[in-house]
Parts: C-alpha cells; sequence; structure tokens
C-alpha cells in the first residue's frame, strides 16, 4: 500500500473495482476501489542551495521564524497554486502547547511537534504559521488537485493510494476507497485516512472527509473507523 501524507489527486476517470470475499458463513464482502496516485512535484531549491536542509548548517533566516529544523515538504503538496518553492518548517515544544493560529496542525505523541510551511516568494522566505495564512497565499482553491493539497496542508490527515484488503485485518466498512476529490456544490469533498498512533492499541485507521470551499476553509464533515490490525493491539506509543 502506497501513502502519500498531509498531503495529492485528480479524480481518476478509471478505477480499479476489487471485490474480496472473507467469509462464505458471514458473507461478508468488502469492496476496494483503487485511484491512480496524482504525479505531482514540490521545488525545495532554493532552501537547498541556501543551505535550510542541510544539517550540517544553521539556516539563520528559517531559525528566526521559529523553525527548530527544515525538511523538504515531499510531493504531496505539489498541486498547491502558486507552485512556489516550499518546505515544512518544524516547531518543537515540550513544556507546553504554543497559541493556536501559529502553527497549521501538530504531529508526534508525547513530545509534539508543530508543523509550519514555508515559501519563497520574490527571492524572500515567507512563512504559512496558520490556516489564515495558507487562505491568503492559495485560495481561491479552483481545482481537484489544488483541493487534495490544501486539504493535506492544511490538516496533516494522510491520502492513501494502493489500498488492499488482506484478511486477518478488522474491518468497520463494507467498502475502502484510495483517496480522490469530489468537486461539489460548496467545493470539493477530499476522502483521507487517519491513522490513530498515539496512545495503546487498538490503532484504528479511519476515513476521513475533508470539505475545502473555493475560498480556502477547511471542515472536517465525517471520520469514521475503516480499519485496524489486530497485530497493533498491543502496542503502545507515547
Amino acid at each position: 500500500m502506497k501513502i502519500l501524507q498531509s498531503r495529492l489527486v485528480q479524480t481518476a476517470v478509471c478505477s480499479i473495482f476489487v471485490m474480496v470475499l472473507f467469509s462464505a458463513c458471514t458473507g461478508f464482502t468488502l469492496e476496494v476501489i483503487n485511484h491512480p496516485a496524482p504525479a505531482f512535484m514540490v521545488n525545495s531549491d532554493p532552501f537547498r542551495e541556501g543551505g535550510c536542509l542541510d544539517a550540517d548548517q544553521t539556516c539563520v533566516e528559517l531559525a528566526e521564524m521559529g523553525c527548530d529544523t527544515v525538511t523538504t515538504a515531499g510531493d504531496y503538496l505539489g498541486g498547491l497554486e502558486p507552485a512556489e518553492p516550499l518546505v515544512v518548517c518544524w516547531q518543537f515544544d515540550n513544556q507546553s502547547d504554543p497559541e493556536e493560529g501559529i502553527y497549521l496542525y501538530r504531529e508526534g505523541c508525547l513530545f509534539p511537534e508543530y508543523v509550519r510551511y514555508v515559501i519563497e516568494r520574490d527571492g524572500q522566505f515567507v512563512l504559512i504559521e496558520s490556516l489564515a495564512d495558507l487562505r491568503d497565499v492559495y485560495a481561491p482553491v479552483s481545482s481537484q488537485d489544488e483541493a487534495l493539497s490544501y486539504a493535506l496542508a492544511a490538516t496533516g490527515i494522510s491520502a492513501y493510494y494502493g489500498l488492499e484488503a488482506p484478511k486477518g485485518m478488522r474491518y468497520f466498512v463494507n467498502e475502502l476507497e484510495d483517496s480522490h476529490v469530489v468537486e461539489t456544490a460548496g467545493g470539493y469533498s477530499v476522502h483521507l485516512y487517519d491513522y490513530a498512533l498515539c496512545g495503546c492499541g487498538p490503532h484504528t485507521t479511519y476515513q476521513v472527509e475533508v470539505m475545502v470551499t473555493s475560498g480556502g476553509d477547511i471542515e472536517i464533515v465525517n471520520r469514521e473507523p475503516a480499519f485496524e490490525d489486530p497485530e497493533d493491539d498491543d502496542w503502545c506509543v507515547e
């Protein structure tokens, strides 16, 4: 299974449908619907050339913006428009949560990490530290590709492609569908997945529907359990 994170897709014109029969006794049938993963790219060259992605160098300008470390964004954000060079700005705060509105989303468990972004525009580095900043830079959201990347950038939820349905998993739905985007009257409905990593098992994977408006507003409209791996039931993550 290929997983592309926080962050990818044009709704497929042609989908692949796979029917998996788990039990002739119960009659339970799980349908798996696959979509092609998008082919996106994110440019990080200005940051690399400036030493900001070199572990042996200190990027003073981004450190002054509050970036404890900087990493490439990954191609999951490649649908954003305008397609300016971009990196992920991580802030670590083990003492207390920072104020809301100065980060996009939280990663990690006992030791949290707070996600922001930095873009390069007209030779200057620009910090994106809130949904309002993300909206200012990228709205209006005007395509399915951009809606996918925007939802991932704003929430940190994952896009899954190449889903399969192996036996032995614990399923809560009759249908699993790869991440995809559907255009609606109010904007775009983005189908994503969220794995509950922290704490002790079971560690559930949820399917999540995120609404992205053309104006750049975000709303999680549905979140429900999709599947669990019983082998993770005794696994604790702090």
